[in-house]
């Protein structure tokens, strides 16, 4: 279901646009906020807008709340007909959960909040279709049994990066002190994905005040190990058009009298291996557009999807002890 009517058919039933935008983003999340979520969300300090969103949902039928140590208010969208109205009547974060799997669910959800704008993957089906087909992962590599995807945890697919490519983050929540084996597992799974893909980046979540750096650290070590830096690295075919494109432009506005031997040759090798007419055609748009009608029209070689992913943490300010202490 497309973003725009989920949120049209919970306006029908009183909410907001901002509280159905949230609602929307909590159930893929896991099911699972408390009342600062939806400040953090709408960017405001403590307002009587969460108390109407409280009213509504409790009104409605549509969630639970359950009260912690120090009369923290936890909230569980958990009717079957509030994911059918937002076309998710077979997820499952309806289901009350175990305070482990609610603790990872709630860092989940500062993750999303922290990164709005991108496309979250939640069903297996959603996201062996999306990296089968517009990634062009092999399937091997992304099922694990019974069709069921490799990974449960949450995949973000955000904005395009310099390269003109969307850059896809593979989050890994933890909510219990830093596990060696249970971070290398993860890395393992996730491998060969990231060798098939160009812009990718691996994001470690927690609220564990040490996790970050024992993460980033175990990182290193197995990213040295299965992505080797070349010795002695050369320049792909993108790099090479690019540099013989921003040669040809200085010669003809002027900043260079001629070409050098070495751009010369390179300019007559690429005509060569692209073809005169394609050489001329993708200069001129080139021109028009940048570096972006290269990245769409040369595909990345296996040098470049070689090289490791990017490695990010966040460490979530927030006590969630209450749950998993």
């Amino acid at each position: 279901m497309i973003a725009r009517d989920r949120t049209t058919y919970l306006r029908r039933n009183g909410y907001s646009l901002d509280e159905a935008a949230f609602l929307c983003l909590v159930a893929d999340a896991g099911g699972y906020f408390v009342r600062r979520h939806y400040r953090t969300f709408r960017g405001t300090k403590r307002t009587r807008a969460e108390s109407k969103l409280v009213d509504k949902l409790l009104a409605h039928r549509h969630a639970k709340v359950y009260l912690g140590p120090r009369n923290v208010e936890l909230f569980h969208l958990s009717s079957r007909w509030f994911y059918r109205l937002i076309g998710s009547d077979r997820c499952r974060n309806r289901r009350r959960r175990p305070e482990s799997a609610i603790h990872r669910r709630l860092l989940t959800l500062d993750y999303l909040l922290t990164n709005r704008g991108g496309q979250l993957l939640t069903s297996d089906a959603e996201k062996i279709d999306y990296f089968e087909t517009l990634c062009g992962v092999p399937r091997a590599f992304l099922i694990l049994k019974k069709d069921r995807f490799i990974d449960r945890q949450p995949i973000l697919v955000g904005p395009k990066s310099v390269n003109y490519t969307s850059v896809i983050s593979f989050c890994c929540v933890e909510s219990q002190p830093f596990n060696p084996r249970k971070f290398r597992s993860f890395f393992r799974r996730h491998r060969y994905i990231c060798e098939c893909l160009e812009a990718k980046r691996l994001v470690y979540v927690t609220d564990r005040k040490w996790n970050p750096v024992l993460a980033e650290r175990e990182f290193q070590a197995l990213a040295d190990r299965a992505f080797p830096t070349p010795t002695d690295p050369k320049p792909t075919l993108r790099q090479e058009i690019q540099r013989a494109f921003r040669a040809k432009q200085e010669v003809e506005t002027g900043l260079r009298w001629s070409l050098s031997d070495r751009d010369r040759h390179l300019v007559e090798s690429l005509k060569w291996r692209l073809g005169r007419r394609i050489f001329d055609s993708l200069y001129d748009e080139w021109l028009l557009i940048g570096d972006q009608a290269i990245y769409e029209s040369i595909p990345a070689e296996s040098s470049e999807l070689r090289r490791p992913p990017d490695f990010e943490t966040l460490l979530v300010d927030t006590d969630y002890t209450f749950l998993c202490p």
